[in-house]
């Protein structure tokens, strides 16, 4: 228990939960102004801000707490972090998810574009969160927010583009009963978990601390 509280602490994760909290306010009420101020409706795209930036900012949040602070020093541990690790991020995760669909079931979602937001919602959130740990893996968590960034532009703007493959698969999978891009959330996601939990996230010289 004493190491699991030390753990906590170093990770700041009181910090990263109020982080994701105020997230998913912010998203909501940005949310709210495109719904309910502009001719951008539930029914004309006016979910986009929570249904793809609500959940890129709380991937971006997951991604950097994931940082360790004392770099390979944690490898000398006797007993393993990976159980740790894992119930902080999917703790993180579990806890962004709640917050977000709670902010979004406050929306009237009938007839809403596109169909089955909550569950284009949760599919972003668990594919740009596992984009987020495996950048956090290669690069560092402080440039883990990079990764997850580009993609949701590139998917945002497939969505716009012509009828090539990329554009059709982005348009498709603007539905929430889309199964290759559930699939390949989930895949991306266990294997982001699976390489910090076990690994931890790779920290530059003079960054751990």
């Amino acid at each position: 228990m004493r190491l699991a509280g030390l753990y906590l602490r170093s990770r700041r994760v009181g910090r990263a939960f109020l982080t994701l909290g105020i997230s998913a306010v912010v998203a909501w009420a940005l949310t709210w102004f495109l719904v309910s101020q502009t001719p951008y409706g539930v029914r004309h795209g006016g979910l986009t801000m929570m249904l793809v930036f609500g959940a890129l900012a709380a991937a971006c949040v997951i991604g950097v707490s994931a940082h360790s602070p004392f770099g390979d020093a944690e490898r000398a541990v006797a007993r393993p972090l990976s159980p740790l690790r894992f119930s902080q991020l999917a703790g993180s995760i579990l806890w962004a998810a709640l917050a977000l669909c709670a902010a979004l079931l406050t929306f009237d979602l009938e007839g809403a574009r596109p169909e089955y937001p909550l569950y284009v919602l949760l599919r972003n959130l668990a594919f740009l969160s596992g984009i987020a740990l495996v950048t956090a893996r290669i690069a560092g968590a402080r440039l883990s927010w990079i990764a997850p960034f580009v993609f949701a532009l590139a998917y945002l703007t497939f969505m716009g583009s012509g009828s090539d493959v990329l554009a059709a698969w982005a348009n498709r999978s603007y539905h929430g009963l889309h199964g290759p891009s559930w699939l390949a959330a989930l895949a991306i996601l266990a294997i982001g978990l699976g390489l910090v939990c076990y690994f931890g996230t790779r920290e530059r010289v003079g960054e751990a601390g």
